[in-house]
């Protein structure tokens, strides 16, 4: 049955107006909300605070991995008590979807870098081991975050300095640090001059793309969860996970295709994303219901 003309026009206008509706859905679906998303679930909020100087950075805010770890990597499981360093296999990756809100520039002269390259974060008092907070980092980090927001701060600084008990600057010889609790929580903190040399200087599996996914460990993972507990911070387990060191010598799975032993490896930037589950503490579950920093919208 042939259709008329006029048939025919109708149907092509309708699949236009579809198509258009379609290419609009794209593009909405595209472009970043403004503001902070609402009803999305299982995602977590970060905002890039960094130095206008030309000395930062700013690559060091690298959301592509943080999303990778967080939402496409598989979690390993492995047994509680080891019979042949067995691991159980994978399970679901995490979902959490790390959203960047609009970054927010920090400028002279109200912020100025110390000899035009580093901030003082914190400090050793005379007598005292353990460092507190410097008035310059409780500065800025109140100067952007909002008491009790669900977005996290990420300063990218040139160079971050301790200014020790003598008055001397100690430059911090890390890529970043994040705070587990106390006056700058939640706050992560990037040494991006220091990324950035070993970005360009290491070889390709030691380039440390997957500095910010780390430091969001420590807040997504760490204070809420098991306050003064080492479960989850820096190389505390022998497993590869998304807060083990490069470097580091740690177990992972021998077989890439399921359950079996594992072996010792040392751990570089490709291999050290992986979140894992051990025993009863899983890493994915945990971070899913840090409720400060992650939405949890019902299906």
């Amino acid at each position: 049955m042939s259709l008329s003309s006029r048939e025919r026009s109708l149907r092509v206008f309708a699949r236009t107006i579809e198509c258009a509706v379609v290419a609009l859905t794209v593009v909405n679906c595209s472009q970043q909300q403004p503001g902070i998303p609402q009803n999305i679930p299982l995602r977590s909020y970060w905002r890039e605070v960094y130095h206008t100087s030309p000395l930062t950075y700013r690559p060091a805010f690298n959301l592509g991995p943080a999303r990778e770890v967080w939402r496409s990597n598989p979690v390993l499981a492995y047994d509680t008590f080891f019979v042949g360093s067995e691991y159980r296999g994978e399970r679901d990756s995490c979902g959490i979807d790390p959203v960047a809100i609009t970054a927010a520039a920090i400028s002279p002269p109200e912020y100025v870098l110390v000899q035009d390259s580093g901030w003082i974060v914190d400090e050793v008092l005379p007598g005292q081991v353990n460092p507190r907070p410097h008035a310059d980092g409780l500065r800025l980090f109140q100067a952007f975050y909002i008491p009790a927001d669900s977005v996290v701060p990420v300063f990218v600084i040139p160079r971050l300095i301790q200014l020790q008990a003598n008055g001397t600057y100690a430059w911090r010889g890390v890529y970043g640090f994040a705070y587990p609790g106390g006056a700058l929580y939640p706050a992560i903190w990037l040494n991006s001059r220091q990324i950035e040399d070993h970005v360009i200087t290491q070889p390709i599996n030691r380039r440390p793309y997957s500095v910010l996914a780390h430091e969001m460990a420590h807040i997504l993972v760490d204070p809420l969860n098991f306050p003064g507990d080492s479960t989850w911070t820096d190389n505390s387990t022998p497993f590869l996970h998304i807060e083990t060191h490069i470097g580091f010598t740690r177990k992972t799975r021998v077989s890439a295709v399921g359950p079996g032993p594992v072996q010792s490896v040392v751990a570089d930037d490709m291999n050290r994303k992986t979140l894992m589950a051990f025993g009863i503490e899983d890493a994915c579950i945990l971070a899913r219901t840090h409720f400060p920093f992650v939405l949890p919208v019902l299906p």
